[in-house]
């Protein structure tokens, strides 16, 4: 009797629907938080690794060079050092100095969930880091 009563004066029940609308809207907006958030940490992690790799592979080149005073030995200890990440490193951008200082240019593609789906937005993906070291060092 209470509800024909409600109705008769033009006040209608509610269903949750505002509540489940703005609950889905809120799921949503964290998901995509959390892709964009994942993706963020993967690229800042990727860069900051990659800069690690880059000077240990160039100490490895520098080490190399100096024992033994050549220059495809050395691109090889770069490489294998770096060869277990996945990394690579551009033939073009690998110098020895005289005076045996190694300086290169590390590749690394960063894993991400959505980014690298992206054509447009593919080339974030791709880090590069350099490397600079001498003998001893």
């Amino acid at each position: 009797k209470a509800n024909s009563r409600a109705d008769s004066i033009g006040v209608t029940r509610d269903d949750g629907s505002i509540v489940l609308g703005w609950l889905t809207k809120l799921v949503i907006a964290l998901g995509a938080f959390g892709l964009l958030s994942f993706d963020g940490i993967s690229l800042l992690r990727t860069t900051f690794n990659a800069a690690d790799h880059a000077t240990t592979a160039a100490v490895a080149a520098a080490d190399e060079y100096h024992t033994s005073h050549d220059l495809q030995k050395g691109y090889d200890a770069a490489l294998a050092a770096v060869a277990l990440d996945g990394d690579t490193i551009d033939t073009k951008t690998f110098a020895i100095t005289t005076d045996g200082r190694v300086h290169l240019v590390l590749h690394r593609i960063a894993p991400t969930l959505w980014l690298q789906k992206i054509q447009p937005l593919r080339h974030l993906t791709d880090v590069h880091a350099a490397g600079d070291a001498g003998p001893g060092s």
